[in-house]
């Protein structure tokens, strides 16, 4: 099997907004963009999850978010170094190349699904529904269950 493609999304799946759930005294910080202040809640297992993502193949951050904020996002969270792209709202819009054994990793399966067909269609080939992984939006458990559970199954892909 070839190397995978991760599309990662960044918005309640990698942070959320810290004073929407749950505690989150270790793992937040203040960002700006621009004229705006966002409290962020990063996910506890971030790194081993991006680590684990990146030594199976490609990680590329998709997010409905402007490339700006993204990257301002990434820096401040200490993970722009593991991924690969940043493609964004726009970019699926136009389409994007052509990225075999695509894996999505989002916390909204609508959101995840409309990305996924819009990449296919811009490659004039199907995805199918198993290659869209849901988690759950971080809360502020910082046991995270459920990233260590989408690590677990990434770490059992073969290749």
């Amino acid at each position: 099997m070839s190397r995978l493609t991760f599309f990662v999304d960044l918005d309640g799946t990698l942070k959320t907004e810290a004073g929407a759930k749950g505690p989150f005294e270790v793992n937040s910080l203040n960002v700006e963009v621009g004229m705006n202040k966002f409290e962020v809640g990063i996910r506890p297992h971030i790194h081993e999850f991006l680590q684990c993502a990146k030594s199976k193949g490609k990680v590329i951050l998709s997010t409905a978010s402007g490339r700006r904020y993204a990257r301002k996002m990434l820096t401040a969270m200490g993970i722009s170094n593991y991924f690969d792209e940043i493609v964004t709202a726009e970019v699926f819009a136009r389409g994007i190349s052509n990225y075999p054994n695509c894996v999505f990793i989002d916390n909204d399966g609508e959101s995840g699904e409309l990305k996924m067909s819009k990449m296919a269609s811009s490659m004039g080939r199907t995805v199918k529904r198993n290659d869209l992984w849901i988690i759950d939006t971080f809360d502020g458990d910082q046991k995270d269950t459920t990233m260590l559970e989408l690590i677990d199954e990434i770490k059992n892909i073969d290749a």
